[in-house]
C-alpha cells in the first residue's frame, strides 16, 4: 500500500503544505536525527563497549607492508565480530559496517598504521553499498526484467 502525504513525515516531503520548496539541506538537516552513529544514541565512542572492542580487535592484527592483506585482514575481522554481549555477528549490514569504520577511523592519528587499511575498508564497503543501491533501483525499475537476463 503507498502511503498517503499525509502519513509522510514533514521532513520527506519535498516541499511545505503551501507550496514552497524546501531546500536539500534543511530536509537533511531534519532528517539527520533519525540516524544514529552509534549503538546507542547519544552515546560516544569510548563509552560504547562494542566500539572500543572493535578498535582494540583492529589494534591486534599484525601489521603488514602490504596494504590490500592488511585491508583484507580489517575486512576479515569486521565481518567475523562477534559482539561480546550476545554472542552474534556485531556488523551485519553495509550500513552498520560503514559505521563502525568511520567511528573507528575518527578515533586513529593520521599517521596510525591502521588509518590506510580501515580507509580501503570503507571505501570497499562504501562502494558495494553503491552497487547494492544502483541494482536495486534497476530492479525496480525495469519491473523485473534485468538487463543480465535480456543479454542471455
Amino acid at each position: 500500500m503507498i502511503p498517503t502525504i499525509a502519513s509522510l513525515p514533514p521532513f520527506s516531503l519535498a516541499s511545505t503544505g503551501n507550496g514552497d520548496v524546501v531546500p536539500l539541506a534543511q530536509r537533511l538537516a531534519s532528517a539527520q536525527p533519525l540516524q544514529a552513529t552509534s549503538n546507542q544514541p547519544g552515546q560516544d565512542f569510548d563509552s560504547d563497549p562494542l566500539a572500543r572492542a572493535f578498535l582494540d580487535a583492529l589494534r591486534t592484527l599484525p601489521p603488514t607492508d602490504d596494504l590490500r592483506a592488511y585491508a583484507n585482514a580489517v575486512s576479515q575481522l569486521m565481518r567475523e565480530f562477534v559482539n561480546p554481549e550476545t554472542d552474534e555477528p556485531a556488523f551485519i549490514t553495509l550500513e552498520q559496517q560503514s559505521d563502525i569504520l568511520q567511528r573507528a577511523m575518527a578515533q586513529l592519528e593520521t599517521d596510525d598504521p591502521l588509518s590506510k587499511p580501515l580507509q580501503a575498508t570503507l571505501i570497499g564497503t562504501s562502494n558495494l553499498q553503491t552497487e547494492m543501491t544502483k541494482w536495486m533501483q534497476n530492479i525496480c525499475m525495469s519491473d523485473g526484467n534485468l538487463e543480465e537476463f535480456e543479454e542471455w
